[in-house]
């Protein structure tokens, strides 16, 4: 069996190093990042299957903080469902304080001060957390969005169809691209806008305005 690959961004190399001996001792592969002047693709490379972050960072005013780092990594078409475990020393207020922290279910949050048991714990929950499936680029319409519901990613497949580039998508949200049936309800498509997860016939609206029959698992 393939160890799973942990990647921790903390700019404490002390805690760090830490981490790094527990997770290894328990069979992980680690890999450490400052995060200072840490790129996104430096962090896409070493293809994690779960992303340690810390949320504070000490660095001067070009430093990127840990909320910025996790906007980055949920837009990112490499690490969008990456599961993430960050640290906060209030858990309480930071779900308070960012509303759409408790629908996204690839993301654990650990109040600080916290014991190895609590790590290792979130850590095993977080690798338990249902997979995205891969699709066929080239063949299937995949689009995907955040938890706000605006969109960060699609196939090729659905970009030619739409008629749109990457960038172009970005600025849309679901309900820009997917098309309100005439015989849903108000609430029906209330209901669509807000889910996670749809499975059914939709109909997807091009950028030049007209609209395409698919079936969509969103």
């Amino acid at each position: 069996m393939v160890a799973a690959r942990i990647t921790v961004i903390d700019d404490h190399a002390e805690f760090r190093a830490v981490l790094n001996e527990l997770l290894t001792d328990d069979g992980y592969q680690v890999n450490e990042l400052s995060g200072d002047g840490t790129t996104i693709e430096e962090i896409a490379e070493t293809q994690p299957d779960v992303l340690i972050l810390d949320l504070i960072f000490a660095g001067g005013s070009e430093q990127m903080s840990g909320w910025e780092y996790l906007t980055l990594i949920r837009s990112h078409a490499r690490l969008w469902t990456v599961p993430i475990l960050v640290f906060s020393g209030d858990a309480a207020t930071l779900r308070k304080v960012h509303p759409n922290l408790p629908g996204d279910t690839k993301l654990g949050v650990l109040a600080k001060p916290f014991s190895v048991d609590q790590v290792q714990r979130a850590i095993s929950e977080l690798l338990n957390v249902q997979r995205v499936p891969e699709w066929d680029d080239e063949r299937e319409i995949v689009l995907m969005a955040d938890a706000s519901s605006r969109l960060i990613d699609g196939s090729s497949a659905a970009l030619r169809t739409l008629g749109m580039s990457l960038e172009q998508l970005r600025l849309r949200s679901v309900a820009d691209i997917v098309a309100r049936d005439a015989d849903w309800t108000q609430e029906e498509w209330r209901r669509y806008q807000a889910a996670r997860r749809w499975e059914g016939p939709v109909r997807l609206r091009r950028v030049d305005g007209t609209e395409i029959e698919a079936s969509a698992t969103a």
